[in-house]
């Protein structure tokens, strides 16, 4: 069987050959680099995930000695309890919290992921997603494979969650930010959307089983063309395409840095 996240699928539309030696051969060396402070960053990314889970679960009673928080945790977590967009959830309609999704896309491959928060009411749907990074314009987070592989997840999932008629342009996912929560988008799903984003998931599912089938005879994949993302790969130095170090990516932005966290955490087909 063949579980898809985001990250597999961004690998993927990358660079088949990088796809192939993360997931299919978990070739576990050498692994992406990561710029002084990027690990620092993900587990205070982490850290702020727990903590807002937490206080979803226990409707707003979980309290926690901030003295122990860094600074910029204690920031982002007084923003999270004063925002009346949180304060609403915890007053509103039925909540998921930590919601881990697995959907059938086509025969042996299914696409899944985690969700931080799902609301559901008789009427609607909504994802939140927390970001501890800079805030992105909802252009940039309408095209992003997180947005559309969580909103075709719930639109397959709504008999599950009791919503089995829910028009699906009442599914919505928010970006909340905790560095900036007036900056929060909100991408709303529609019927045509869906469409064309399951026909393309499932497009990808099909591309994958099939470059696996021709790996039985022909073992070289295919490596990206443009060569772009080729001096931050590490595998460039597998493959041949870097004779250096790889220059050390940006993991300024908590997006990125999940999607590293993602990789590891998911390393198998």
């Amino acid at each position: 069987m063949i579980r898809l996240t985001q990250a597999k699928i961004n690998t993927w539309l990358t660079c088949k050959t990088c796809f192939r030696l993360r997931y299919r051969d978990v070739f576990r060396w050498p692994k992406e680099p990561n710029e002084a402070g990027a690990l620092e960053a993900m587990e205070m990314g982490e850290m702020f995930h727990m903590l807002a889970a937490q206080y979803l679960v226990s409707a707003g009673k979980f309290s926690v000695d901030e003295s122990t928080l860094s600074s910029k945790v204690g920031v982002w977590w007084h923003a999270f309890l004063e925002s009346k967009q949180i304060q609403a959830l915890i007053s509103g309609p039925h909540l998921k919290v930590e919601a881990d999704f697995e959907v059938a896309l086509i025969d042996d491959v299914k696409v899944n992921g985690r969700i931080d928060c799902l609301q559901i009411s008789q009427g609607s749907i909504n994802i939140f997603d927390w970001k501890t990074g800079r805030p992105r314009n909802k252009a940039d987070l309408e095209t992003d494979w997180q947005t559309c592989l969580y909103l075709a997840m719930i639109a397959q999932s709504r008999d599950l969650l009791g919503q089995a008629n829910l028009p699906l342009d009442q599914i919505s996912i928010t970006y909340w930010y905790a560095r900036d929560p007036d900056k929060s988008v909100n991408v709303s799903y529609s019927e045509a959307w869906h469409s064309a984003n399951w026909s393309q998931l499932q497009q990808i599912g099909t591309d994958i089983v099939a470059e696996l089938e021709k790996m039985k005879t022909e073992p070289a994949w295919p490596v990206t063309s443009s060569g772009e993302t080729c001096p931050q790969c590490s595998n460039g130095l597998v493959i041949g395409r870097v004779t250096v170090d790889p220059v050390p990516k940006s993991l300024d932005d908590e997006h990125q840095s999940e999607l590293v966290v993602e990789a590891d955490a998911h390393p198998d087909l």
